[in-house]
């Protein structure tokens, strides 16, 4: 094979199978070094580390650029912040994931990309690696000029040039190099020979898959070691899984492969001896000690001065403006930096030869390069967050490690800041909890808003506040402050009335509607703003309308009519005498979740109202962030016909606090995911209900699936591996109520009287038109028609209740409310010989009459 056919690609670099020259830069590094760096921000992120944000602006080509740097300061003197290194999903090689991934899941505070990887391979890193203080990965032998960052057992930070040795030592004496653990194929420099093709490759439990390397180029025979002794062979064979927590599995190839065939056998004891070393001192660190270690590229800065590049750095685009990610440490040995630069609309990104300037601008002694370009990532958890967040992203690649902050610190003593929200907003008579947005201790950790107590006050007595209950009794702006010790904040609270309502209806609604048993209604403002308010919140009045009974609520006097539909169920599946396919799935797509779902009885059960159920067994704790396992239900859905109000099904609980839920797509193809249990927090079965009504979904609509979801935060609190069960799923519809006879009533204008199913009614004021409008004595029409009127003397207001409607008119203003939505009229109601006239045409629209007009007589019939 020529020299430069071997090139294998590595994020962003191009180690080749020939000889490397170091190539100059031509950046503009003399300008960058004459310029001036800003500090924009710095923000602790916790103790002993912090967010430093900067922005540089420099000429580069006689154009000025401006760059946007972000820097990671850790203070190696502080116990109570530890610096390590982090891999992909579950801290294996192999299942590369996001920076902010890694960090959510191993609980760091902050995170970057880190080593280079060859993107073709299975995702591992080039460089060594050491986590928590164990060797993961080895450095790779034979590719010249790579550095790497360490942290000795003394928490004092390197950056040198590092290597490898090992061996391994059969029962009969015979040795054959190890080449490596945990690595992938690559070509060594400058002879340009395949790694893998005659070499010995260990593998751990930290290499995530089955197959180990295997590129075609080799052909391998895998050895199964346990606790020092041979396992397994597979002559020309790979051992189908993982490398055990208590061994290792060896890869042979060639001569490798001839060795392990003449010298290992079954049951016989085996030695690998290996160590990483530094290439100009071996005995200058002990690495086998290191607290932590991660693989880079060239070296950027030594003893505070641009370094000499290390190797040919036109593989990396050193000479290109791009986003970069760098480590480096001061001169005292104290502090760590760890740096990114983006590149996107405010930052231009840097050369090799800018980012050195910059590193020196930090005050850094020693400095190297790692991964960067699309790989550059950073992500910190902010003040008060329990997760970190991005703070420098390009791609939102996903990388095979990185460099990672833990906080050590204990849980504080006190509260050392709150913030609340910005502005909130209540409506008269509701009572709501008070609760910091977020808060943090002394130590930055952050505390749950929930259990932070302290003294709530009120600038204005529009409300009274009793602990941490606010109840609101009239309408205004006040400042609501919070405070525990020097830890203080304050929030504008705005308290809203029946003027700034647009809509009272029914949010969730859950069997029938009893004095124990209120839905929640959502409220929204003449703004457009919704909010969900408790049913405590709500003034309840129950009539009687005909022989329904209906419940009446009010907000500050806006009101709306509550009724417990008349619903007609269909069953979907018992899943015993009727029934329907299911399977499983799982999200992502390429996550390692392993699961099944089958009808079958419950293992151990005997509540079940059938013999059988749907039952849904899952194991996610291979996978890493937000995921799910679902039932899917008849290949692609079932299509729900009608307009179904809720869904009714019982569930088998596992105590997980996993969220159960259910996926819908109405007639637009857009999703709908519908809590079912938000979370699961029981054993056993539970009768659900599930109302749609709130959700807005364009008939008809499908139900995809029934899933168990693992969101990522406060996923620690969830079990991962469970069954869950659903049994009895079934939909229900609206039914039509039976109206029974409608009333006829005839009146016509200026005559006074009003004749209802034939029998004629003398009126004391005659129907009249006003300003084109009919306006009509409101008492007797209601009365006629069936309905109830009443009259409230002190708000001049008339309430009209039939059926299932109800409208709320006020004399003198246009505004009225009509089953719990607020309209405008054209004319407002009047006193007329002390009746109340309301205009026809509006009423009849919501009350649900039936109008006619003869223009001939001037005459009306209503129904």
């Amino acid at each position: 094979m020529k020299k430069w056919m071997a090139a294998v690609a590595i994020s962003t670099l191009i180690v080749q199978a020939g000889t490397v020259v170091w190539v100059p830069q031509t950046g503009y590094a003399a300008t960058a070094a004459a310029s001036s760096m800003t500090l924009i921000k710095e923000t602790p992120i916790t103790s002993g580390a912090i967010l430093k944000d900067y922005s540089w602006s420099f000429e580069r080509n006689k154009k000025p650029v401006q760059v946007q740097a972000h820097v990671i300061q850790v203070d190696l003197q502080n116990p109570l912040v530890k610096l390590d290194t982090i891999a992909g999903t579950g801290q294996q090689y192999t299942k590369r994931q996001t920076a902010l991934g890694m960090a959510n899941e191993n609980g760091a505070v902050a995170a970057t990309n880190g080593d280079f990887y060859n993107m073709q391979a299975e995702g591992v890193p080039m460089g060594p690696q050491v986590i928590d203080g164990k060797l993961t990965a080895t450095p790779s032998v034979g590719l010249n000029g790579f550095y790497s960052f360490g942290l000795t057992k003394e928490n004092k930070p390197v950056i040198d040039l590092f290597s490898y040795e090992g061996t391994v030592k059969t029962a009969d004496g015979a040795t054959f190099p190890l080449g490596g653990i945990n690595k992938t194929y690559y070509w060594t420099e400058p002879d340009g020979t395949h790694t893998h093709k005659d070499g010995l490759f260990m593998y751990t439990d930290k290499w995530g898959q089955v197959d180990r390397s295997n590129d075609g180029v080799s052909y391998p025979t895998e050895v199964l070691v346990q606790n020092g002794v041979i396992v397994k062979v597979a002559p020309g064979d790979i051992i189908d899984m993982i490398a055990p927590k208590d061994g290792y599995i060896l890869r042979a190839a060639g001569k490798a492969d001839e060795f392990v065939r003449a010298h290992m056998k079954e049951g016989d004891k085996l030695i690998a001896d290996y160590r990483v070393f530094a290439l100009d001192n071996a005995d200058k660190y002990d690495v086998s000690t290191f607290n932590t270690m991660i693989g880079g590229h060239t070296i950027l800065v030594d003893q505070g001065q641009p370094a000499e590049f290390s190797r040919n750095t036109s593989e990396i685009s050193g000479g290109s403006a791009v986003a970069r990610t760098a480590i480096g440490y001061t001169k005292d040995e104290r502090y760590v930096y760890v740096i990114t630069v983006d590149k996107n609309s405010t930052s231009t990104g840097v050369t090799l030869a800018e980012l050195q300037q910059l590193m020196i601008k930090l005050d850094t002694w020693k400095g190297m390069n790692l991964d960067g370009g699309g790989s550059t990532e950073m992500a910190v958890r902010p003040l008060g967050e329990f997760a970190t967040q991005w703070v420098s992203n390009q791609e939102s690649r996903r990388v095979v490690n990185g460099v990672a902050v833990y906080s050590t610190a204990p849980e504080g003593k006190e509260v050392q800041w709150v913030e609340l929200p910005q502005k909130q907003t209540y409506f008269v008579n509701e009572k709501v909890t008070l609760t910091p947005k977020k808060a943090y201790d002394e130590y930055y950790n952050p505390l749950d808003p929930k259990k932070v107590t302290g003294q709530w006050t009120m600038s204005s007595p529009i409300g009274s506040i009793d602990g941490n209950i606010l109840t609101a009794k009239q309408k205004g702006t006040t400042q609501v402050t919070f405070q525990n010790g020097t830890a203080q904040g304050s929030m504008e609270v705005q308290i809203l009335g029946r003027e700034d309502i647009s809509k009272l209806e029914v949010s969730t609604l859950s069997g029938e509607i009893t004095d124990t048993n209120k839905p929640l209604l959502k409220v929204t403002t003449t703004q457009g703003d919704e909010r969900v308010l408790a049913p405590e919140s709500i003034q309840w009045e129950k009539r009687k309308s005909g022989e329904k009974e209906v419940w009446i609520a009010r907000v500050d006097g806006f009101s709306t009519i509550v009724t417990t539909p008349v619903t007609m169920e269909k069953l979907l599946a018992d899943f015993d005498a009727t029934s329907l396919p299911v399977s499983f799935s799982s999200l992502p797509l390429d996550a390692d979740i392993q699961g099944t779902a089958q009808i079958t009885a419950v293992p151990g059960d005997t509540g079940s109202s059938s013999g059988k159920a749907a039952v849904l067994n899952y194991d996610m704790s291979r996978a890493a962030g937000t995921k799910n396992a679902s039932i899917q239900l008849n290949g692609q859905g079932i299509e729900l016909n009608g307009q179904p109000l809720s869904m009714k099904l019982r569930l088998y609980g596992d105590s997980s606090n996993n969220w159960f839920r259910a996926e819908l797509t109405d007639a637009t193809k857009k999703s709908f995911l519908v809590d079912i249990a938000r979370p699961i927090d029981w054993t056993g079965w539970k009768d659900i209900t599930v109302d749609f009504s709130s959700y807005g979904m364009q008939y008809p609509v499908t139900l995809k699936r029934l899933y168990i979801a693992s969101p990522l935060n406060e996923q620690n609190e969830r079990k991962q591996v469970g069954m869950v069960a659903v049994d009895n799923l079934s939909i229900q519809y609206q039914q039509t109520a039976d109206q029974g006879v409608k009333p006829l009533v005839k009146l016509a204008i200026d005559r006074k009287e009003l004749t209802a199913d034939g029998k004629q009614v003398v009126l004391d004021q005659a129907p009249v038109i006003v300003q084109d409008n009919t306006m009509v004595p409101i008492r007797f029409i209601t009365e006629a028609l069936g309905g109830q009127l009443a009259w409230d003397e002190q708000e001049r207001k008339v309430s009209i209740l039939r059926g299932t409607h109800f409208v709320e008119l006020w004399v003198g203003q246009k505004d009225l409310v009509a089953d719990g939505k607020r309209t405008t009229a054209e004319v407002a109601p009047l006193i007329m010989n002390e009746r109340t006239m309301v205009p026809l045409r509006m009423i009849a629209e919501k009350m649900g009459w039936q109008v006619g007009w003869d223009a001939s007589t001037y005459s009306i019939t209503l129904q």
